[in-house]
């Protein structure tokens, strides 16, 4: 669609250092950079409101490297077969993208051993970051859609995306954002009379859950299956987390009678 924005040109004692007559602006970098602005934003004026400071520079870092890397294994667990048949192949993982589920497990894995070892309220911390991560993914979908990747099955109601697909398909990106977005300003709502701490990360990766498991049987790129064409990965996590929120969701809910 377009992956490039536009081009800088680079000043000559640049050139030489760099290599380059001009710097690339790709979209999807662009929207991450752009969302993590508001995202840090929107929680740093949340710590304010409710005097619960968590965020530093070394969580952003912890964050950065865990989303990474998290990302890059579930392109491997995807298939697994493939690159262990195909080990000089496994450059691809480097060279390729994301996996959502990937980033999230371990983001939240990290923050959650970080504010362990910070003594910080684990689950007040998480409502917190969870209504800023939903502006974050929002914009991280925006680029899949500037970027042409994770593009729907061909639809006539659809729309082209001329590197990854000659026909018209379903802009799965776009209504992905639009979940978001709706989940956002539910949770945001519930936020301010919520009960207990967890309720909204509860509801976040649950709402969340169900509405990909929806959007993935209009997803048209490849990205690999468990049940062929018809139950992919991502629906399987989804399947799992929601049965596992359940469980947590009842549980917290008891243990906030217990203390009333």
């Amino acid at each position: 669609m377009y992956s490039q924005l536009f081009e800088i040109e680079l000043p000559e004692f640049l050139r030489t250092i760099l290599n380059s007559n001009h710097i690339t602006i790709y979209s999807y970098p662009l929207c991450i950079i752009i969302g993590s602005f508001f995202s840090i934003y929107f929680l740093r004026k949340k710590e304010k409101e409710h005097n619960h400071y968590f965020f530093t520079i070394q969580l952003l870092l912890i964050i950065i490297a865990a989303a990474f890397l998290g990302g890059k294994l579930f392109l491997f667990f995807e298939r697994p077969l493939y690159f262990i048949n195909n080990p000089k192949h496994i450059v691809e993982i480097i060279s390729g993208g994301y996996v959502f589920y990937g980033s999230f497990i371990a983001c939240i894995l990290s923050l959650i051993l970080y504010l362990r070892i910070k003594k910080k309220p684990i689950l007040k911390s998480l409502d917190i970051i969870a209504l800023s991560t939903l502006i974050l993914h929002a914009f991280g979908r925006i680029g899949c859609f500037l970027a042409g990747c994770c593009y729907g099955k061909p639809s006539q109601l659809g729309i082209i995306f001329p590197k990854s697909y000659p026909n018209k398909v379903h802009p799965t990106q776009l209504y992905e954002v639009t979940l978001l977005l709706i989940i956002f300003i539910i949770l945001h709502k519930i936020y301010r009379k919520k009960t207990h701490d967890g309720d909204i990360f509860i509801r976040y990766i649950f709402y969340y859950a169900i509405g990909r498991i929806i959007i993935e049987y209009f997803r048209g790129d490849n990205r690999g299956y468990i049940i062929n064409n018809t139950f992919s990965h991502s629906q399987a996590i989804g399947v799992i987390v929601i049965f596992f929120t359940i469980l947590f969701y009842f549980k917290l809910k008891a243990k906030n009678k217990e203390t009333l």
